[in-house]
């Protein structure tokens, strides 16, 4: 933190008590007033998402410096790297919350690898707001574990600006293949169980399912979580993005529903 700079001390008039007691509870009014009015309400979104179980969640709130801050008591925190840019408008507007955006170049959030986020019964739900600045060729990872495709673990991911997952060497994409608007927030959840079954959600509706080929859908590896890209800066998301989260359990389409409910959002919104 910056240091203040140096005030000289300039001579203090003497007053009588009885001002000084007058101008003591005005400033005190005052500043309570404002303490008061200044108060961010509690968030129900993140209210939700703790209360749902999340193993990471990242509101990528931050205002400065590097420390991504997990909520849940994991504590999973991680390290803002490369171009981004803090204090950008959020996506959940009851709790005025902020977002991070990402360059799609250097811009990466990293989070090193424990045991509360290595999934090795098969089942996951990855959950994350989004607000793409354009449709990115290729794949651009919004929020995964492992680097360069045959190390990761899993991924909720655009892929040519369709919601998908990608694992291993596999991917998968939302059934229809539309992709998402660009310059407005967008709610995405992905859901895997039995290590085969994914389920897709956007903007707290149900986009469809898809049963993979193999049973490897998640692969345990000790490789490091990223958000807004993989951490050798390949498949770099370019965009902003809010309240990522990770779930070692699929969440119901309820859960999901009320998830964006609780944003206090109707569809997608700039």
């Amino acid at each position: 933190m910056d240091e203040l700079p140096e005030v000289a001390e300039a001579a203090e008039p003497r007053v009588s008590l009885a001002v000084a007691l007058l101008v003591g509870a005005f400033l005190v009014a005052t500043s309570c007033g404002t303490r008061e009015s200044a108060a961010v309400k509690p968030s129900q979104y993140a209210t939700q998402v703790l209360a749902d179980g999340a193993v990471g969640y990242w509101r990528l709130d931050e205002q400065q410096g590097q420390r991504a801050e997990d909520k849940t008591p994991f504590a999973n925190h991680g390290i803002i790297r490369g171009g981004v840019m803090f204090r950008q408008t959020g996506a959940t507007l009851a709790d005025g919350d902020s977002a991070i955006f990402f360059n799609g170049r250097t811009g990466v959030i990293t989070v090193e690898s424990k045991d509360s986020l290595r999934m090795g019964n098969g089942a996951l739900t990855l959950e994350a707001w989004i607000k793409p600045a354009a449709i990115q060729t290729g794949e651009a990872m919004i929020v995964c574990k492992g680097t360069s495709g045959v190390w990761t673990e899993y991924g909720l991911a655009l892929m040519e600006g369709v919601p998908g997952y990608q694992s291993i060497a596999e991917n998968y994409k939302v059934p229809g293949g539309k992709t998402v608007d660009v310059g407005v927030w967008t709610h995405l959840a992905v859901t895997v169980s039995k290590n085969s079954v994914l389920n897709f959600y956007i903007n707290g509706v149900d986009a469809g399912s898809v049963t993979a080929i193999t049973n490897h859908v998640i692969t345990s590896s000790t490789q490091p979580l990223t958000i807004g890209g993989e951490a050798v800066q390949t498949n770099m998301f370019m965009g902003a993005i809010d309240d990522a989260a990770v779930y070692d359990h699929p969440l119901t389409a309820a859960q999901v529903a009320q998830h964006f409910a609780a944003a206090a959002t109707k569809g997608s919104r700039p």
